[in-house]
């Protein structure tokens, strides 16, 4: 959640607390720490940088990435703010981590969140900004088919291993 604010309670009657705009109900509450709060806020950018150079330091052969990009300030989203958070995690992953990357879209990562229409159409944003921040690391016919569909099947270089997301 890059409007994520440390020291904003992590309790509200918002659906997305600990953000700039999120009212404080009560300063004696639980606040925000530096890396977020479990439960009751959306993943902070520290805490993204944090996870991405533990990422990089275990060196893994590949790396799942499922989605669900979207903080839950659903009200508020839009296609460009889906894109950008989708664009930042992709571009940090391809900045620190050298596994293969494979990925599918979340249902929180459409608008409407959570109703997700995989037939393309009016979420076809979304497809397309999937399949064009990771086509890295796809390959051709696996880039084609996320673009259109949101879903893909690829065998891992080296392996027996396929996998279909």
């Amino acid at each position: 959640d890059f409007d994520y604010q440390e020291g904003k309670s992590v309790k509200c009657s918002w659906s997305a607390c600990c953000r700039k705009d999120s009212p404080d109900t009560n300063k004696t509450e639980q606040q925000a720490g530096p890396f977020g709060h479990v439960g009751f806020c959306d993943l902070c950018v520290k805490t993204l940088h944090t996870f991405l150079d533990k990422v990089a330091e275990l060196n893994p052969d590949i790396v799942l990435w499922l989605g669900d990009n979207a903080p839950h300030n659903t009200y508020e989203q839009k296609p460009e703010t889906h894109l950008r958070q989708l664009n930042y995690i992709a571009d940090g992953l391809r900045s620190r981590v050298k596994a293969k990357v494979y990925t599918v879209t979340g249902n929180h990562d459409s608008l409407p969140d959570g109703q997700f229409d995989v037939r393309g159409g009016r979420h076809q944003y979304i497809l397309e900004g999937f399949a064009n921040a990771t086509k890295s690391w796809y390959s051709q016919a696996g880039y084609e088919t996320m673009k259109k569909y949101g879903r893909f099947s690829e065998l891992v270089p080296n392996t027996a291993l396929r996998i279909i997301g």
